[in-house]
């Protein structure tokens, strides 16, 4: 599909709710009806959510290996559930604010400069205002992760549960925050990561990411 084809199906769908596709090179949303956005494997480069007032949900499912993806969020008020994100594939752009990663982790090693990132960022107010749920799959434990994790903790003024899955059985010693209950797994159970259409389209499912004893 190019990406004329798609500005001309989201021009003459007014009641299309959910759209899941694997798309061009570029793709850009503007729909007044639009709820859910699913974009499966694929080898887009650019995702920019221009005018989506009804846009709930965002969901980036495989991102080819070794292609990095900017992914814009224009007008989407009512956007509460956007990912996955990793930092070495994707560019998140909200506004004027650009989030990217500096240097990354490989192996498991420890990158001193994004430990030193996360005490020094400015204030973001989607963290401080509005995030309420936080889920850090496969965490190790390493200093960038601890840093993220400290930033979040720090200054989430509305968290209300942080779930740590960790990658196997290993260390489970973690912070925790006043008023915000945290839910330490030793790995995911069986079925908790199944992944699969209806569960991403589910408006119903607060968290379509994890299986219900993640919830």
């Amino acid at each position: 599909m190019e990406e004329r084809d798609l500005e001309h199906v989201l021009a003459c769908s007014p009641d299309l709710h959910i759209l899941a596709l694997s798309g061009p090179s570029r793709v850009q949303i503007s729909s007044d009806s639009l709820r859910c956005l699913l974009l499966w494997s694929s080898m887009t480069d650019e995702l920019a959510v221009v005018d989506a007032p009804r846009l709930q949900r965002l969901i980036l499912y495989a991102a080819e290996s070794g292609r990095t993806m900017k992914v814009q969020i224009g007008y989407a008020p009512e956007l509460t559930v956007l990912g996955y994100l990793e930092t070495a594939t994707h560019v998140l752009v909200i506004g004027n604010t650009i989030i990217t990663s500096i240097g990354g982790e490989s192996g498991g090693q420890d990158n001193p400069l994004n430990s030193i990132f996360w005490r020094v960022i400015a204030a973001i107010e989607c963290v401080e205002s509005c995030l309420k749920k936080l889920v850090l799959d496969e965490f190790r434990g390493g200093d960038n992760e601890l840093g993220f994790l400290k930033l979040v903790f720090g200054r989430a003024q509305v968290l209300q549960k942080a779930v740590v899955v960790l990658p196997d059985a290993g260390n489970s010693a973690m912070m925790a925050k006043e008023d915000c209950p945290l839910v330490v797994l030793a790995h995911a159970e069986p079925g908790d990561h199944v992944w699969s259409y209806n569960r991403a389209s589910d408006l119903s499912l607060s968290d379509p990411f994890l299986g219900n004893a993640m919830q």
